[in-house]
This record gives structure tokens, C-alpha cells and sequence, in this order.
């Protein structure tokens, strides 16, 4: 019986159905060799993920050994070291980071597109960053400043001045 056959087949994978959408569940090789790849062939991407988990504070501090450490249908964890040299005199801490699919993983194919899908909103524009960061808040009213003048004032009055 083929069903017989495909249940003594050693799977990496197992898909486990809830409902109307199955969730892939990996075995603990494949996940580790996933994790392998993308901390071997992808750090840049390691590290965009985990700068875009940190606040605009945190991620002044610097960031150091990036690794996926683990992944599943439902999240992926991330290690990172943190290091502050300016106000605790080069004390570095062990940190850990999850970000979550959503919706699920249904395949061991959908992890690299997905993880990718992440790296590419991990360094989209955030307009807090606008707030948030004291550079980016004077750049901001600089330019609104530059705007106001050409606008209401003209090129040649500002010119003038």
C-alpha cells in the first residue's frame, strides 16, 4: 500500500493540519541545516533582522555575532551580542530576538522567501524614525524649513537674505 510506504520513509518535514491551512513542522537536522545556511550565506540579512527588532536607542549599541539560531512555522530566533562602550565601559550582554511569520510557514520551501520578505520590511523606511531619532528629526525640519522659505518667500527673496 502506498500509504504504508510514505509513512517508513524517514521526512525532514511533517505537515500538521489545523483546519484549512496546514503548518509545516521541521525536523531537527533540517532546521539546523536552514540555520546553518542562512548564518553561512546570509549574515547581512541576520543583521538587518536583528537591527530591526531594536529600538533606535538599542541599535546605537554595537551589534555583534548575529545568528539564527532556531526556526519553525511560526517565528524564528535570533542571538546577538550587544555591546556599550560609551556607558558601561564595554560590558557586553548575550540577547535574543523572535520575529513572527505571519501568517505561518507551510513549507520548508517558504522559509528563504519569507526570510527574505523580512529582510526587505527590516529596512524599509520607518516614519517614527523621524521622532525617534534627534538626527533624522533636524535633517526633518531643515528641509521643512528649506520648503517653507522656497514656497512662501520665492528663490529670489531667499536669495536676498
Amino acid at each position: 500500500n502506498r500509504n504504508d510506504r510514505s509513512r517508513d520513509k524517514p521526512n525532514s518535514i511533517k505537515s500538521i493540519d489545523y483546519g484549512t491551512r496546514k503548518i509545516m513542522d521541521l525536523s531537527p537536522q533540517r532546521e539546523r541545516n536552514i540555520c546553518d545556511e542562512i548564518n553561512e550565506d546570509h549574515a547581512c540579512t541576520v543583521y538587518a533582522l536583528v537591527m530591526s527588532t531594536l529600538s533606535s536607542h538599542e541599535a546605537r549599541s554595537s551589534i555583534q555575532n548575529t545568528k539564527l539560531k532556531s526556526i519553525n512555522s511560526s517565528e524564528m530566533k535570533l542571538s546577538f551580542e550587544t555591546c556599550e562602550y560609551e556607558s558601561s565601559g564595554g560590558l557586553c550582554h548575550m540577547r535574543e530576538a523572535i520575529i513572527k511569520f505571519d501568517p505561518p510557514l507551510t513549507s520548508s520551501e517558504d522559509v528563504l522567501p519569507r526570510i527574505v520578505e523580512k529582510h526587505y520590511e527590516s529596512l524599509s523606511p520607518n516614519i517614527s524614525w523621524i521622532i525617534s531619532d534627534p538626527i533624522a528629526r533636524v535633517v526633518a525640519i531643515v528641509f521643512m524649513m528649506l520648503g517653507y522659505i522656497t514656497c512662501f518667500l520665492g528663490i529670489d527673496e531667499f536669495a536676498r537674505l
